[in-house]
Order: C-alpha cells, then structure tokens, then sequence
C-alpha cells in the first residue's frame, strides 16, 4: 500500500472557517516528510518521493472538492479509488476516509483495486446517521484496512440572532453574521448573554482572531452556550471584535461552518475642565498676597453610568519648570481643595477644586510656579483632560497689610526712616505717610536689566548698595549665572558704609 497521507488533505469551503484537531499521520515507508514534495495540478494533490529508492511506492491522490447531493468525489487511498455521492466533502487522514453527508443517503461505489471490483460493506444509512453519536466507521480490508467514517452534516445558514429571541435586545446586526452589541459597556463591568441553538449544532469561539481577552465561552446545557466578559482597563474607547462559529457537533473537522463576526465598544468618558471666572490659567501675585478660591471644575459626562464620579489628580508642580512635590511648590502646605460634588442636571457631573497659595515675602520673590492637574472619572475610563494654573510672583513689590506705614516699609528695606524714598518709589499715594489699608500693592525698589559681563559684586557697587541686600529682595536668582537681560531688583544708597562716610 501507499503511504498514509500526511496530515489533513481538506479544502476550504467557501466562506466557511475550518476548525481542526491535529492529527497523527502513519507512514509505513518511513519515509519523513522532508523526503516528499507537494505539487498541485488542477485538482489533484500528487505526493511524489524525492528519493530514487522511493519510486516503487504507490501514488497516493487526494481528491477534495465541495459538490452538491448528485455530485461526487473521488478520493484514493490504499490503492482503492473510492467515489463518494451525497456527501459535501471528504478527507482522507490515517488511514480512515471522513465524509460530510447530507440528509440524503450516503453511498460509496466504483471502488476498484486495479481491475478488480470489491464489495462495499452495507453503512451510512440515514438511521444510523441521526443523533449526536457518530456511526462507527466501515472498514473495507480489500482497501488496506481503510476506514469510512460518515458524518450527517447540520444546516449553519442561519441569522446569529434567529435562534434566541433575548440576543435581538442586545445586537443589532447589518447582515446576518455580523453583528453589534447595542447595550452600554464600561471597563469592569461584566456582560453576559446566552446562545440557544438546536442540539445537533454547537457554539465556539475562533482560535484566529479569537475573541477579546477575558472573554470566555462556555456550555450552559446541551444546546446553549454563555458569553461572558469584564473588559480590562485600558480597553475604553476602542472597537472589540470576536469571531465565533456554528458548525454541527463533534464534526467542525469535516462539516461546513458559519462564521460570526460580534463587536463591542467600551464606552468612554469625556472629562473636561472649566474655569469658574475670574479663575484664570495665569496668575500674577506680589510677595505676602494670597491666591484664596481660585476655582476651576472637572466635568464629566456620566449618564450611561451613574456610579461614575470626576476625579482629580496632580500630574506634576515645577518651580522655574524643575519638578518638585506639591508641598514644596506650595510653600509647606497643601494648596489644593477639593470640593464635594455638584451635579448640573443629568447629563454632567462636576468636581470643583480650589488653590489657595500664599506668596511669602522674601522667599517666593520672582518665582514661577506651576501646578498640573488631570481630571478623570472614578473607573479611569478617560481620556484625561489636563490643565495647568501658573502662579508669577513679582519682584521689588510687597503685598501692605492693614497698620502699616511707609516709615515702617523704609526701615524694614532700607537703613533710616526716610519714607519720603518710599512715596518717591510710589509717587500715587494720596497720604503718603499716613497708616495705608489693606490690599494695597506697593514698590521697594528699581528694576535693573542685568547687562553682560554683570555680577552681584558690580551691581552691587555701581547702586551703592550690599550682596547680602540684592540676595535679600532677589531669594530666587541664580547668584552665579546671572542672564543678559534678566530682572533684579535693586535698592540703591543701602550701603551702611556707605551711608556712614556721606553723613560725615
């Protein structure tokens, strides 16, 4: 006899999927298959031995073809041509022909050894063809021992939605294999929905593409299956598509198969900010004012899931762009609040947060001060929407509090009580000597351009003035780069020596 064919010699239906187990192939001649090669000549698959001491084997053809009830395939096997009627296809595999029926009876005839005709063993009737047990195979031993094993193949031409009425709440399909499900979903929250079939038929889930992750198919009895899946997070947003099959039971090896195509979306949040006025991204304060009930809102659309609330988080805080922790850039204490929720009707749901920053004098002259903040909802459906507020604090200006005068500001940043300095630095005052209200703005000294070649020491000596007082009224500068064109703030005549040598 022939060598047994090796693997599955099976053609693809049309528009169909084919679902097989591996199969162990024999081959008495020993020969691997490395030491054959495969050609196709119309519709004959020919294995022909490489090796000369291999051109006494016998020619083993696979004829596999889809044909209708009166139409048929010849397939030889162990020196036997078989010609099969009423079938949708065969396949030949270890010695044992697998044959597809249709609800006619099967037949095999014209199976010839050379010139000699052989009895065909009485098998396949339609009787012996019913149920969900497959008949046992005919052994023909004028064949070598080959087995036909027959296998009544289940219509699959129907609508994925057609067997169970509860599916037609949940999809929506645009042809009868490709559907979509309608209902909400969200990351972590499960679904599940059930496929009822008739007995003989059976539900599966492709290998390639397969199905989304963590979607698991499993037999709920013996003719409904469940579908169950938690999409993961990180799948918000996007398009899942799983692809399952009907074919008929214990026979997606020989039968045609109906695929199906499902698809689902994760819904995703929309988070955006809003700034409640006069709130706005830029604010500019002078040393010893405060930033009270600057408000801005994270807002999210929740209304396809109410547990959903807005969330808000700090993405970064920089000083002069250096990442550094929120206590840091908010000067030791926690700047942000964040406010209970509000919800605006039924569409939206707002979480409003409040900065509150103290600029402390002579510590937060001249910084920049950035805060970075995300808002999103509870499940992190996202995308987030980021905004930043930037906090600019002056330099040579100081934020008066109630009480004080233009006597005590001149002795506190200069070296007498000459507040007549301090009205010519702030020609705008009215009274200028009399005890000034609160929320007023005042300024200390000029702003000086740093030129090039500039240093504290040559600031210092051409204002008349100290290091240790250019540091004092500049606490952010970078003492030992100082940049072209860069502000400092200066306070001339504050010199103690100087002073000292011009008064005598």
């Amino acid at each position: 006899g022939c060598p047994m064919a090796l693997g599955t010699l099976a053609p693809r239906m049309a528009n169909t999927r084919r679902h097989k187990p591996a199969r162990r192939s024999s081959d008495p001649s020993g020969l691997s298959p490395s030491s054959l090669s495969l050609s196709l000549h119309s519709s004959l698959i020919q294995l022909v031995p490489k090796a000369p001491a291999c051109l006494s084997l016998l020619l083993c053809i696979a004829v596999l073809t889809r044909f209708g009830g009166a139409e048929a395939v010849a397939v030889t096997a162990n020196g036997c041509v078989l010609t099969f009627t009423n079938v949708y296809a065969a396949e030949f595999s270890g010695g044992t022909v697998y044959a597809g029926a249709s609800s006619d009876k099967p037949t095999i005839s014209n199976i010839m050894q050379g010139s000699t005709s052989i009895n065909v063993p009485a098998c396949g009737a339609p009787s012996s063809l019913s149920g969900d047990t497959l008949p046992q195979p005919c052994n023909i031993s004028e064949c070598g021992g080959l087995f036909v094993q027959f296998t009544l193949c289940q219509s699959v031409t129907i609508p994925f939605i057609g067997e169970s009425s509860s599916l037609k709440t949940l999809f929506s399909c645009d042809t009868f294999a490709n559907c979509k499900y309608i209902q909400s979903i969200s990351v972590s929250e499960t679904i599940e929905f059930e496929v009822v079939l008739s007995s003989n038929l059976v539900f599966a889930a492709t290998l390639d593409p397969g199905i989304p992750i963590g979607m698991t198919v499993s037999p709920n009895s013996a003719s409904s299956w469940k579908v169950q899946w938690t999409p993961p997070p990180g799948s918000q947003g996007a398009l899942h598509i799983g692809e399952f099959v009907i074919g008929t039971k214990g026979a997606f090896q020989v039968c045609p198969v109906q695929t199906y195509r499902l698809s689902f979306t994760i819904t995703s949040t929309v988070p955006m900010w809003q700034y409640i006025p006069p709130a706005t991204d830029y604010v500019n304060l002078t040393p010893g004012q405060a930033l009270l009930g600057h408000t801005l809102e994270c807002m999210i659309n929740a209304t396809w899931q109410s547990s959903l609330r807005p969330k808000v988080y700090l993405v970064n805080s920089t000083i002069f762009d250096q990442q550094v922790d929120l206590l840091s850039a908010c000067g030791g204490s926690n700047c942000l609040t964040v406010d209970s929720l509000v919800t605006n009707g039924t569409t939206t749901i707002n979480r409003a947060v409040m900065l509150n920053y103290q600029a402390r004098t002579a510590v937060d002259d001249g910084k920049i001060i950035k805060l970075c903040f995300g808002c999103t909802d509870s499940a992190d459906l996202g995308p987030a929407a980021i905004t930043c507020v930037s906090i600019a604090v002056s330099i040579c200006s100081v934020y008066i509090n109630q009480g004080m005068t233009l006597e005590s500001l001149a002795r506190r940043y200069h070296l007498d009580r000459n507040w007549r300095r301090m009205w010519n630095l702030n020609p705008w005052l009215p009274q200028p000597n009399s005890v000034l209200h609160s929320d007023v703005v005042l300024r200390i000294g000029s702003i000086y351009k740093v030129q090039r070649a500039d240093t504290l020491v040559v600031i210092a000596a051409r204002f008349q003035t100290t290091v240790k007082k250019l540091m004092q009224v500049n606490p952010n500068a970078n003492y030992m780069d100082l940049i072209e064109g860069q502000d400092i703030c200066v306070l001339p005549c504050t010199d103690r020596r100087i002073v000292a040598s011009t008064a005598v």
